[in-house]
């Protein structure tokens, strides 16, 4: 991902927050920061700003693909 000015960066931390704050009161999944990056099934590779993934989605997957680029594409994917 290419860097982003103050304004954005705050903006994007606000809804990592926010997200997170929302995940940890539900316990329903994962969020994911900029810094992770999903393989697409068609295998392309993308890095949203902030990223969410359903517990059972993320439990499918091996301790290998969960230490790399996860195989899959998140249910919520904010750019």
């Amino acid at each position: 991902m290419s860097l982003v000015g103050g304004e954005s960066g705050n903006r994007e931390a606000d809804l990592i927050i926010d997200l997170g704050i929302w995940n940890r009161q539900t316990g329903l999944g994962f969020t994911f920061s900029s810094s992770s990056i999903f393989k697409l099934p068609n295998g392309a590779h993308r890095s949203p700003d902030a990223a969410w993934i359903q517990g059972e989605r993320w439990q499918t997957l091996t301790p290998e693909q969960r230490r790399k680029f996860p195989p899959l594409h998140p249910i919520l994917s904010l750019n």
